[in-house]
């Protein structure tokens, strides 16, 4: 797949203008000659391409504890990853839910690679987590406990955030070809749900948490491609109308709408995969905290996307959890 392409710098000799350039340009647009000119606000960059360089060389489990603000830098890292190397990605998605019940350990091994994910076991998988965890942490020190993703002290708190939020960035920022073209959030979510059924609470806390994370994220992409398509289908009927004048705008338009609408058509069933393979099997957990969570996520979800979740097929879960003694 093709790498996403970065921004490319202005040759040197178009970044020196002469004195009389700049007053002539002033001059034209009617400001005044004698005010500093402004970067355009829109092209600022709030990290410093060098602290991109050190996030993008840290593990995602790094990242989260040490930089938890550098989460969207991390992300595109991985959404850039995932175009090169599916299986790489996507186990390094999935390896991250082990590694953070696991915690910041030096030189840990991955319980996920690519060959996992190839094989497709993620039962066997989980199984063979379970029991190098309890060895673990049979051995661990109260140091190599923080942060803890089930703790209630405020750096744990900030990386279980931080947890949830790039699972949610990796969602958004993927570009929506990926999503119709690809089975790599089909085969997360595979790997969520039985990581979900763990007997761990803290392996089964955390998965729920990034498979949310990933519907909070589809969600959002949903709701953003659906008002493309919305806008698409208006620009083509104006344009079709328009008969010869608009011959060549008609067919990108028509082309573009229908990759919109296959991505629409995907982040549907990737809606109903997250529910059900998820959200119904872990919001009756015996864990108060996974029971919390589920109630603030279905909340969330149904005031971000009503016309969806605004539905008996939904709401029953609700008005369950509401009740549930």
């Amino acid at each position: 797949m093709m790498e996403l392409r970065r921004r490319k710098r202005s040759n040197d000799h178009e970044d020196r203008k002469s004195r009389k350039d700049l007053e002539s340009e002033r001059s034209d647009s009617g400001s005044d000659p004698a005010s500093p000119a402004r970067p355009n606000e829109k092209h600022r960059t709030m990290i410093h391409p060098e602290m991109d360089d050190t996030v993008l060389s840290q593990s995602i489990l790094e990242t989260l504890v040490i930089t938890p603000a550098s989460v969207k830098v991390r992300a595109v890292g991985w959404v850039r990853r995932l175009q090169r190397d599916g299986a790489g990605a996507v186990a390094e998605l999935v390896d991250l839910i082990p590694q953070a019940v696991r915690g910041l350990k030096a030189h840990a091994a991955p319980f996920v690679e690519a060959r996992h994910i190839i094989q497709d076991e993620p039962d066997e998988a989980r199984s063979q987590m379970e029991t190098q965890l309890i060895q673990e942490d049979e051995e661990a020190t109260v140091e190599e406990l923080v942060p803890n993703v089930m703790g209630k002290d405020r750096p744990s708190k900030i990386f279980t955030k931080a947890l949830e939020q790039f699972f949610i960035q990796v969602t958004t920022m993927c570009p929506v070809e990926l999503f119709s073209q690809s089975d790599a959030f089909e085969t997360i979510l595979g790997w969520i749900q039985a990581l979900s059924l763990s007997s761990l609470r803290e392996m089964r806390f955390t998965a729920t948490r990034a498979g949310y994370g990933l519907m909070t994220g589809i969600i959002q992409v949903h709701a953003r491609l659906t008002q493309t398509a919305i806008t698409l289908e208006k620009q083509l009927a104006i344009d079709t109308k328009r008969g010869r004048s608009s011959e060549k705008s008609v067919p990108g338009l028509r082309e573009k709408l229908s990759v919109v609408s296959q991505g629409v058509t995907e982040l549907v069933q990737l809606m109903e995969l997250a529910f059900t393979g998820v959200f119904v099997l872990r919001y009756r957990d015996v864990v108060p905290e996974i029971r919390e969570f589920s109630l603030i996520s279905l909340g969330s979800w149904i005031c971000s996307s009503p016309k969806t979740f605004l539905d008996d097929s939904y709401l029953k879960y609700l008005g369950w959890m509401l009740s549930d003694r």
